[in-house]
């Protein structure tokens, strides 16, 4: 009798651990669905919120752009009467604007040093730069374009590929804009692109040329 009691006080007491269980979990499921409320509560204010929010943006944007086409046409102006268009030359991108050099116009043939005429086109360039306010208020990623040519077997130890030749001659330019034009090294980025973007073909010398080139992308800081 007292092993059946026994019996029965303890399928009890499991069954009131098990009611208990449940409790806490359905507490804990009320908690859960009451956070989950006030997140869609607060996701449907900021949708409510969000086409004003957005035609804001957009008008940051199109000003943006538009300063950054004026910027252009301005430099573009000012290049062509000091250089070839061949060699210096402004274009768009899609995260600002590109001021573009031949590698002649900064480099010896396979050379990673900055000549002294292309010194000199680098020092024209910033000061225009620095004339229109765009070293403080850009951020300026630095490229190296090279053609599908290897590089030659005399420089293959210190440049294997032109993945090495091209980083190398962003680099030298982004050391140029610290040392001598002293823009701040936080806002620049050396990037080798080696020849797989190409701007004409490699199938000639003059499409060569054109692909030998660096660019400095210049983007807004507020993008």
């Amino acid at each position: 009798m007292n092993v059946t009691l026994n019996g029965l006080k303890n399928e009890l007491k499991t069954q009131v651990e098990q009611i208990n269980g449940l409790n806490e979990q359905l507490h804990n499921s009320d908690t859960l669905i009451t956070q989950k409320d006030n997140q869609l509560i607060a996701l449907r204010e900021k949708i409510a919120q969000s086409p004003g929010e957005q035609q804001n943006a957009d008008k940051q944007s199109e000003s943006t752009n538009i300063a950054i086409q004026e910027l252009k046409n301005r430099l573009a102006e000012d290049l062509s009467k000091q250089f070839d268009p061949s060699e210096v030359f402004v274009k768009d991108h899609i995260d600002g604007l590109v001021i573009g050099f031949s590698s002649k116009a900064l480099f010896g043939s396979g050379s990673t040093r900055i000549a002294g005429a292309g010194q000199e086109t680098l020092k024209n360039v910033v000061q225009l730069l620095q004339a229109q306010g765009l070293l403080k208020n850009y951020r300026i990623r630095v490229v190296g374009h090279t053609d599908t040519i290897p590089v030659s077997e005399k420089l293959q130890k210190r440049y294997p590929s032109n993945w090495e030749l091209s980083t190398a001659r962003a680099a030298a330019v982004v050391r140029y804009l610290i040392r001598d034009a002293e823009v701040d090294p936080a806002a620049l980025e050396a990037v080798g692109a080696s020849s797989f973007q190409p701007v004409s073909t490699n199938d000639t010398p003059e499409g060569q040329a054109k692909n030998r080139r660096i660019e400095m992308v210049l983007m807004p800081l507020d993008r």
